[in-house]
């Protein structure tokens, strides 16, 4: 399965085409139609933007998803915390920093990245601009989604930008 991103021109004309594994909504300044499905090039009459994955599923009799529509201003971040399945990126506009035990990931507008389940993490803007993301969170329905870490590991940081 991909996370599939469209652009569409007005919120009604999203919505009509949805379907149960899709969902439509106004974020960062654009209308968006984010599904769920096979790698596919129907685009369901928007502008295809992106495919991002395959999402790996962890083993689960039924399945939710989240999506997110999230700006941070520089100097924020998120609350270090995992999740239940597979988190997805897409940077709208700004620079993403995500920082996990092992490793960092610096995005800019246009970049994504999956995130399997259960990896430990933070997300924080990297430039001098507000970050804008979309985000998906796919997941066993039986399960919490997240879980907020109180007393977290070490994470690798980003490098600064110059």
């Amino acid at each position: 399965m991909y996370w599939h991103l469209d652009r569409f021109d007005s919120l009604e004309a999203a919505t009509k085409v949805a379907g149960p594994d899709g969902v439509a909504a106004e974020a960062h300044g654009s209308v968006w139609l984010m599904a769920v499905e096979t790698r596919t090039e129907s685009h369901h009459g928007g502008h295809h933007v992106a495919w991002i994955g395959p999402l790996e599923m962890p083993a689960g009799e039924r399945y939710s998803m989240r999506v997110l529509s999230s700006m941070l201003e520089p100097g924020t971040a998120t609350p270090v915390h995992t999740h239940s399945g597979p988190e997805a990126f897409y940077v709208v506009a700004g620079e993403q920093c995500l920082e996990t035990p092992e490793r960092s990931h610096s995005l800019g507008p246009g970049q994504s990245l999956v995130l399997p389940a259960g990896v430990i993490h933070r997300g924080r803007p990297s430039g001098s601009s507000a970050r804008r993301v979309l985000a998906l969170n796919l997941y066993d329905s039986a399960r919490p989604v997240s879980h907020d870490l109180g007393n977290p590991p070490p994470l690798v940081p980003c490098k600064a930008a110059i």
